[in-house]
């Protein structure tokens, strides 16, 4: 959020770009940067749960910046189920219209970068990945395609235009990855800057992690909420319907029963799933949970096992 801020007052042609939003999207976080959406709708169209699921409020305030001070706000990444698919089967098992959702082409004579995967490789469960080429086929349809959509807009930008890509470490650590994939396909100066929390495990960094190293307070681990509840949005905007507690969850020792219906989160109303999301995303672990139950309205305070842990 600083370097948003910092990079704005000094060049106004600024735009945000995220890892966050399959390009697919584009269009919502356009209506979005014009004012077209509600907050609300933007994380229901942009299906925020499913092709991220991180808090929202973690990111909130960048988009809320790009959007009050009119900056552009992109699209970087390939949809999540057509990389999976290409882990399960290869890239080769896509077809036309999947194919067409990631980078036309894979640049990928960098001995370095496979040799970097190959040792990730190792570290994932592989039980859902049919072997290394479809992993590393899978690595390269992410860091691919963020390159060839950031390379599209940069190629129709300006000469002043900055991008701040928002961006997962592990997409730029040893100088491989998405920015060298960019930079194959334009000429262009850029800069990585990594956040490093001031517990970090290794006292000697990589000299190659980022050109820049942010030091940041201690690191605290990040759940999405887990309340223990099986539910379905009711019609009419409703509530959500508990069709199932599972034993022994925090919904359980809270009291939330079969057949109940959930309208109200800290007064918050409730009517779709992604209300559920979007509310407990930021908060701290405990809630009041207003149900009807039996046609009376009933309040349930319950400890969850959310983000960040109280």
């Amino acid at each position: 959020m600083q370097i948003l801020e910092g990079l704005f007052w000094k060049n106004r042609e600024l735009v945000l770009a995220l890892e966050m939003f399959p390009r697919r999207v584009q269009s919502v976080l356009d209506r979005f940067t014009t004012g077209a959406l509600t907050e609300e709708a933007f994380v229901r169209d942009v299906n925020w749960a499913e092709v991220w699921g991180y808090p929202f409020q973690l990111y909130r305030p960048l988009l809320a910046f790009a959007r009050d001070k009119g900056l552009g706000i992109i699209g970087l990444n390939a949809p999540r189920e057509v990389v999976n698919k290409i882990a399960r089967q290869g890239l080769s098992s896509l077809r036309p219209e999947e194919r067409r959702e990631i980078a036309e082409a894979f640049l990928t004579a960098d001995p370095k970068h496979r040799e970097i995967l190959a040792q990730e490789f190792q570290r994932h469960r592989q039980e859902k990945i049919k072997d290394f080429e479809a992993f590393y086929e899978a690595q390269l349809a992410w860091d691919e395609t963020m390159a060839e959509t950031l390379v599209r807009y940069l190629g129709q930008a300006t000469p002043a235009t900055q991008v701040l890509v928002v961006i997962g470490r592990g997409h730029i650590t040893d100088r491989v990855g998405m920015p060298p994939a960019a930079l194959r396909r334009l000429p262009h100066t850029f800069k990585t800057v990594a956040p490093v929390p001031v517990d970090y495990p290794l006292r000697v960094l990589n000299p190659d992690l980022a050109d820049f190293v942010w030091v940041t307070p201690p690191f605290q681990e990040i759940h999405p909420p887990r309340l223990g509840i099986q539910i379905k949005a009711l019609p009419d905007n409703q509530g959500l319907e508990v069709l199932d507690v599972k034993a022994a969850s925090p919904a359980e020792k809270a009291g939330f029963q079969v057949g109940d219906a959930l309208v109200k989160i800290d007064g918050e109303t409730v009517q779709t799933i992604e209300d559920l999301h979007r509310i407990l995303s930021g908060r701290p672990g405990t809630s009041r949970f207003t149900l009807k139950r039996a046609g009376k309205e009933k309040t349930i305070d319950m400890v969850w096992a959310g983000h960040p842990e109280p």
